[in-house]
């Protein structure tokens, strides 16, 4: 089974009433209708927290893939605490400030290409300028 993905309406009310930190106790065992019911409980808020600083849909989801792929690949070895809500806040704006960061670099690069582009372009006129003149 997926996350996000309950098998059967009794199993949903039978973890429906669970704390997030029961629901945590048995995801770190392995349950995956508690992987489940927690990925429909945070995904959206999540999306929608990293949407608006971005302002990228395409961007806003794999981040918010790629931190619940990260939680359900690696739950048996993260120290998540009692609270999965703030893990997941603070994985996601962890994510969203390394791919802020990597946009700055990405766009910094770029700009620093286009002024090498440019400054090549006025040293070869200057100096097709001064080979001119020397003959």
């Amino acid at each position: 089974m997926e996350p996000g993905k309950i098998d059967s309406a009794s199993q949903y009310e039978r973890y429906s009433g669970l704390t997030d930190e029961q629901l945590l106790s048995l995801f770190e065992k392995g349950d995956e209708c508690a992987a489940g019911l927690i990925y429909e409980k945070y995904w959206k808020t999540l999306y929608i927290s990293t949407f608006k600083i971005l302002r990228n849909e395409e961007e806003s989801r794999i981040i918010v893939k790629d931190v619940f792929a990260t939680l359900f690949k690696h739950s048996r070895h993260l120290k998540i605490g009692s609270d999965v809500g703030i893990y997941l806040n603070v994985a996601v704006r962890h994510q969203v400030l390394c791919q802020i960061s990597n946009s700055k670099s990405y766009d910094h690069l770029l700009e620093s290409l286009s002024n090498y582009v440019q400054d090549k372009q006025q040293i070869n006129t200057s100096i097709a300028a001064a080979v001119k003149l020397s003959y």
